[in-house]
């Protein structure tokens, strides 16, 4: 990886914006279900006909387990929420597009600029409000078609751009 550093003309990263707001949405989302559990529990004291019989030990109990778990919950999924984040990476260099995939197992692809064959751009007005959306660009190479999708990418205009400059100059040669 460290290679492609030195060699990119461009370091693509998904959006941060878009990572933020994926944890801000989990963790409200993991609250309201931990408060409307809680509200139900300790709200049913409140009404004669539904007696659940819990002593101040067994609530103390409860709320420990409860809280723990809402914890655990959080953490995993803020977790894989932030290693899904960090996945992939994408080099331009000079010649070719390189998508680093994994965070343990590692993986990488490069593909020919070469043969860029088309380039999109998916921008949802949230995602040009803040700066990431998606460019897909086809590769063409004897007949075989394959899309890639830079999901998710910061600046993504600025990226279209660059991939149809490149396939402008691989028309000219």
């Amino acid at each position: 990886m460290k290679e492609y550093l030195e060699t990119s003309k461009h370091h693509i990263r998904k959006s941060a914006s878009l990572l933020l707001f994926r944890i801000v949405a989990i963790t409200f989302v993991v609250d309201s279900v931990y408060a409307l559990i809680l509200a139900f529990l300790f709200g049913a004291s409140m009404f004669p006909q539904m007696d659940l019989n819990m002593t101040q030990s067994d609530s103390l109990g409860f709320l420990w387990v409860a809280h723990t778990a809402r914890f655990l919950i959080t953490i995993f999924v803020l977790g894989g929420t932030v290693l899904r984040w960090c996945r992939f990476t994408y080099y331009i260099t000079e010649n070719e597009l390189i998508i680093h995939k994994g965070v343990i197992k590692v993986d990488q692809t490069v593909y020919e600029l070469e043969h860029l064959h088309s380039v999109r751009l998916y921008q949802s007005w949230v995602g040009r409000l803040f700066h990431y959306g998606t460019v897909q660009i086809e590769m063409v190479e004897y007949g075989h078609h394959e899309t890639i999708r830079l999901v998710g990418i910061t600046d993504p205009k600025k990226y279209e751009r660059v991939f149809r400059e490149q396939a402008q100059e691989h028309l000219r040669t």
